[in-house]
């Protein structure tokens, strides 16, 4: 392939191999498995408190969750970053994932919210 001999050449065939990168089959499944496995996540905790909300011996517990945060995950909010970083701490600290774990994530929600 010849190399492009101008700038907006240049940024051009940038952005068509970050495209491809971006869009290939391997990272497209990636970031749908994060977003599953944070939208099963949020589905669990929102269960969990809902449970604990009946419990009458643990009077409070149903309060864990912020009735806001329930769509955070469904449509872009003000919430959804809060949720996100919850998961994301969850994942890291509780669950020990390292960095490369934690961005993908992250780039991962961006996709989906920019689709």
């Amino acid at each position: 392939m010849p190399q492009p001999t101008t700038t907006s050449g240049l940024l051009s065939q940038v952005q068509q191999t970050t495209d491809e990168w971006f869009h290939s089959r391997r990272t497209t499944k990636g970031y749908a498995r994060n977003v599953k496995a944070g939208r099963e996540w949020l589905e669990g905790w929102v269960e969990l408190s809902k449970s604990l909300e009946n419990d009458k011996e643990l009077e409070g517990a149903g309060d864990m969750i912020n009735p806001a945060f329930v769509n955070a995950f469904n449509e872009i909010s003000e919430h959804t970053p809060t949720v996100l970083a919850l998961y994301t701490t969850l994942k890291c600290e509780q669950e020990g994932c390292k960095f490369a774990t934690a961005e993908a994530i992250r780039s991962s929600f961006k996709d989906y919210f920019e689709q």
